[in-house]
């Protein structure tokens, strides 16, 4: 009697040990599976939201880029409006305001269209060509007559600020700056000059 009492307990602990542990192995299972699917979910959601964040970013870019294209492009027209006074200058026959106004305009004109690498090295041979006229025509700005002087300095005074905008866009672009700064120092350091009226 004793015996089959010991039989049917060892029984009893056989069956609850062996239901906890395949019936505990199968919530395991269970709960790990429901575990991955939710791992799964969340890194899908990430994703999204990266690849929506990435797409926002991308916009926001390309729109800060057109803006300020549009800005320059407005800017360069201006200064090339104000070039045209400068065009009733000469010197001995020489249309020397043509030849200031032209490099300016085209100095403008090249900043603005700067946006990357590709498009600098593109503007590069403008903006050495400007500054190559107003090298050449240097030695002749010093035989304008007094009001000759002051009408340049007016002009290229009112048109500085906008140069000096394009110049320090078009310096931080990165890869493009270091390059094309010491060209731009010196034509500004030369436009800066005659801006200043003579006594």
């Amino acid at each position: 009697m004793t015996r089959w009492i010991i039989g049917l307990i060892v029984l009893v602990v056989i069956a609850f040990v062996g239901w906890r542990y395949f019936g505990g192995d199968d919530k395991a299972q269970q709960a790990a599976q429901q575990a991955q699917e939710a791992a799964q979910q969340a890194a899908d959601a990430a994703q999204q939201a990266a690849e929506q964040a990435a797409e926002t970013a991308q916009a926001a870019a390309e729109q800060a880029t057109q803006a300020a294209q549009d800005a320059a492009s407005q800017a360069a027209a201006a200064v090339g409006s104000l070039a045209q006074s400068l065009q009733a200058l000469t010197v001995d026959g020489v249309e020397i305001g043509s030849k200031i106004g032209g490099a300016v305009d085209g100095l403008t004109s090249a900043l603005a269209g700067i946006t990357d690498g590709p498009t600098a090295e593109a503007a590069k041979a403008n903006i050495e060509a400007a500054g190559q006229t107003l090298n050449e025509v240097g030695a002749t700005v010093e035989q304008l007559p007094a009001e000759g002087r002051k009408l340049l300095a007016d002009t290229l005074a009112a048109a500085l600020p906008t140069i000096r905008a394009g110049i320090d866009r078009v310096s931080a672009i990165e890869g493009v700056g270091a390059e094309l700064k010491p060209t731009l120092d010196s034509i500004y350091a030369r436009l800066e000059e005659w801006a200043r009226a003579p006594a």
